[in-house]
């Protein structure tokens, strides 16, 4: 009798050390499940505040105090930064990044500086600041957003703006009123604003449509996609080009401008 009392204590115990153990994989996966999830909750939020505003925020706090985003207050889990570089270097221009990065409590978590150091970068030879590739350590969930990502798309899509705002110069031109020659706004280079009468908007304000020697331009046509004057540049009277400067800064430190051309 004795050893069936024994025996049933050694099962009591050995049951409930298996379902002690059950419960701390379920926390722990529980905690990976979350911890995933908060990233890119947070990731989603910063990536969205970029497009709306063409900044990054810089802190978590920074993040839910901004409008529409209060409700990220506290969202962030122990262990889990952020972290925002600004003037970073590649061969054709200056970026900033931003990180989400969130560590496993239980798995000996580093200090962000150490995280965010060049020995813990997967990818490339320098820390998180001035690497020109930059990846997190494999034992995080982490995510990344970089300003040149989106240079080149947005590059085109001020091009292909310029272009459409051609042909209407180009129209013109080919019209009577025209009789073949581009409209001579009286200087090399004018803004298109100040070249319209009567004009005095801004690009946060501008609305409606308005006309220069005939021609009917709207406030896309005023400014760039990111809010620039565009420049009428009159180099003969069969030649013109367009320009406007960008908010991004080339390797050499110098902002990069786009300029459209057409000759006829």
């Amino acid at each position: 009798m004795p050893y069936f009392i024994l025996y049933l204590f050694f099962l009591l115990q050995s049951l409930l050390l298996l379902t002690a153990a059950r419960q701390t994989e379920l926390i722990d996966a529980l905690n990976i499940q979350t911890r995933e999830m908060t990233t890119k909750q947070l990731a989603t939020a910063i990536d969205s505040v970029y497009v709306e505003s063409g900044y990054y925020p810089t802190s978590f706090a920074a993040l839910a105090a901004l409008p529409g985003y209060e409700y990220l207050k506290n969202t962030s889990r122990p262990f889990q930064s952020m972290a925002v570089a600004t003037n970073i270097l590649d061969p054709d221009f200056k970026f900033s990044r931003v990180a989400v990065f969130s560590q496993d409590p239980y798995d000996y978590p580093l200090p962000d500086a150490i995280y965010l150091a060049a020995t813990n970068n997967a990818c490339g030879a320098g820390d998180f600041a001035t690497s020109t590739t930059w990846c997190g350590s494999q034992r995080s969930n982490w995510w990344k957003h970089e300003t040149r990502e989106i240079i080149s798309a947005n590059i085109a899509r001020e091009r292909n703006r310029q272009r459409r705002l051609l042909d209407k110069f180009t129209s013109w031109y080919s019209t009577s009123t025209g009789n073949n020659i581009y409209p001579d706004p009286g200087a090399a280079a004018a803004a298109l604003s100040a070249l319209v009468a009567g004009f005095a908007q801004t690009a946060t304000t501008c609305t409606g449509i308005y006309t220069w020697q005939g021609i009917p331009i709207d406030c896309t046509d005023l400014y760039s996609i990111w809010g620039t004057p565009t420049v009428y540049n009159y180099l003969s009277r069969t030649h013109v080009a367009l320009l406007t400067k960008t908010p991004y800064i080339k390797a050499d430190g110098t902002p990069l401008y786009i300029s459209t051309e057409i000759s006829l």
